[in-house]
């Protein structure tokens, strides 16, 4: 029976093959069916040979036939290698390739701006605005006008949080560029100079806007402590 259900999980495995993004949670179910549903054999093997991430129902179902269902949720294309080399082969293009290659699409932005490995975050925007104010890779000048290399993308905190959560172009790169940081300077410098800001708001940020500012910091330096404790676990 143990065999049996190596060979089972083996066969119920997801194609094409994943890499699950650290952190992120994602579930999976075994649906058993079998006669004695979740008192068969078979359901207590595959609970004994399983991790405790996966979840298994048992299910009463005729003697004479057997079935298991697999079913995985909270996936995102950018967990699949192939498909994510074809949307970094895409996005490397000049936009006038981008837009010979969109055939299908009512308006080529929801390819051009589509990026799966960003799940739907209310918050993140917030988050990358005080980020990037914080570690100076945004910029804001006394007239409210917000800056990301170089070039003005908002006028005022609100505006700038707005631009944000609706140009994931814009958004990516701004993510990018803190990555990029925290891989040159350590996650402790840059969680160190977040904390810093956190607690001198002002100095970043007009005072009616200090603890969104605050906030979003707080919920940056949990994730980038998340983040380094995934990594280590995961070395």
């Amino acid at each position: 029976m143990k065999f049996f259900a190596d060979r089972l999980c083996k066969e119920a495995a997801e194609w094409p093959p994943s890499v699950p993004i650290p952190g992120r949670d994602r579930h999976r179910k075994l649906f058993v069916l079998s006669a004695g549903g979740p008192n068969s054999s078979i359901c207590r093997a595959l609970k004994e040979r399983t991790p405790d991430a996966v979840g298994i129902i048992g299910l009463e179902h005729v003697a004479e036939e057997f079935l298991m269902l697999a079913q995985e949720v909270n996936c995102v294309l950018a967990e699949i290698p192939e498909a994510k080399g074809c949307i970094e082969a895409f996005r490397s293009l000049p936009r006038e390739q981008q837009s010979l290659l969109i055939t299908a699409c009512e308006s080529e932005d929801d390819l051009l701006n589509y990026y799966p490995e960003f799940a739907e975050d209310n918050s993140r925007p917030a988050r990358l605005l005080a980020c990037g104010l914080s570690l100076g890779i945004v910029s804001r000048s006394g007239s409210q006008e917000y800056r990301f290399a170089g070039r003005k993308f908002a006028k005022g905190f609100q505006h700038a949080v707005e631009t944000l959560s609706l140009d994931q172009r814009l958004a990516a790169r701004v993510e990018a560029k803190l990555d990029e940081t925290a891989s040159r300077d350590g996650v402790g410098t840059v969680v160190a100079k977040m904390t810093a800001a956190k607690d001198q708001p002002t100095v970043h940020v007009p005072k009616d806007v200090a603890e969104q500012f605050q906030v979003a910091l707080e919920n940056a330096i949990a994730e980038f402590n998340r983040r380094a404790t995934s990594a280590a676990v995961l070395k």
